[in-house]
């Protein structure tokens, strides 16, 4: 037996069992991903049978509910060259049931963090057709709102 043999051996084996673990953490991370959309879902629309009913009422409502969840917004670093146009912004209204409530950035900002952030909830100054830029108060972070043209354009380029 080659001295190299059983070496190989031992980084096939490491492979396939690194492999097999990619696998699992891909597919239970999107697992993961479709529920919490759906739960958010839930949230917003205020119970699973109305949800239920929007998909078969409104689908394309949903898909962009969706999209916006997914792909409608993100938080980075501060850059003040690229965010000169950033309205500063030290609280944040958010929907809770029937009344509007203001949450602190260093609020919103946690739930963005812990993964809890429903961005449906939240009333933003109507960005139809611009990004919004939003400075998070005093810290070093900023929100881009995507347009709804943009979010609209995302959804004809996936059909």
């Amino acid at each position: 037996m080659d001295s190299n043999e059983g070496g190989t051996t031992q980084f096939k084996f490491t492979f396939m069992k690194s492999l097999y673990l990619l696998i699992i953490i891909t597919f239970v991370s999107s697992g993961v991903y479709c529920q919490n959309v759906e739960t958010l879902l839930i949230e917003f629309v205020g119970s699973n049978e109305r949800l239920v009913n929007l998909k078969q009422t409104n689908p394309g409502y949903i898909s962009y509910l969706e999209k916006r969840i997914s792909s409608g917004y993100i938080i980075t670093e501060y850059n003040p060259a690229r965010h000169s146009d950033a309205v500063v912004v030290f609280e944040l209204s958010k929907k809770n049931r029937s009344e509007i409530i203001s949450e602190s950035v260093a609020e919103f900002l946690e739930s963005y963090f812990n993964g809890s952030l429903n961005i449906l909830l939240y009333v933003f100054p109507d960005h139809s057709d611009q990004n919004l830029t939003l400075k998070l108060g005093d810290t070093n972070y900023v929100m881009v709102l995507y347009s709804n043209s943009y979010i609209n354009a995302l959804l004809i380029n996936e059909n």
